[in-house]
C-alpha cells in the first residue's frame, strides 16, 4: 500500500490478504488522510517497484507469474473548452448552482485492462472513490 501526495511513503508492503493481513491493510487505510498535491505518477512508480521486490522474494518471475493476475490501470484527461464546461455544468447540476469553486475543467478517463477475458472475468465489479475534498 503506497500513500501518495507530494511525497510518497509504502504504509505496507505486498500483503496475503488473509485475515490478519486484510486488518494490517484496513488500519493503514484508516491512517490515511488528505495531503498537499497528487504525485500519481510517484505512488505507481513506487507500487511498481514493491511488486518486483515482491516477485523476486518468492522467487517467481513476471513471466512466469502464474497465480498473479495481470493488470494495467491508467488515466487520460483534456481540458474541456468553455462552451463544453457550460454544458457539462448543466448536465452534473441541472438547474442548481455548482459548489464555490467547482468547474468542470476537464474530462478524465479511467481504464483497467487485463491480460485475457478470463482474467476480466474474475473482477465483478471495480469502484473508484474520491477524496471528500473532491466536491
Amino acid at each position: 500500500m503506497v500513500q501518495y501526495d507530494s511525497n510518497v511513503k509504502v504504509l505496507a508492503p505486498l500483503t496475503h490478504c488473509c485475515i490478519e493481513g486484510r486488518a494490517k491493510l484496513e488500519s493503514r487505510i484508516q491512517s490515511l488522510r488528505a495531503g498537499t498535491q497528487t504525485n500519481l505518477s510517484g505512488g505507481v512508480l513506487q507500487g511498481l517497484k514493491l511488486h518486483r521486490e515482491g516477485l523476486r522474494n518468492t522467487g517467481k518471475v513476471v513471466a512466469d507469474a502464474g497465480d498473479l493476475q495481470r493488470v494495467q490501470f491508467g488515466n487520460t484527461y483534456r481540458q474541456l473548452s468553455e462552451e463544453e464546461q457550460h454544458a457539462r455544468a448543466a448536465e452534473h447540476f441541472g438547474s442548481g448552482s455548482a459548489p464555490p469553486g467547482a468547474i468542470r475543467k476537464h474530462e478524465w478517463t479511467l481504464e483497467l485492462r487485463f491480460a485475457s477475458l478470463e482474467e476480466a472475468a474474475l473482477v465483478q465489479r471495480v469502484v473508484y472513490t474520491l477524496h471528500n475534498t473532491f466536491a
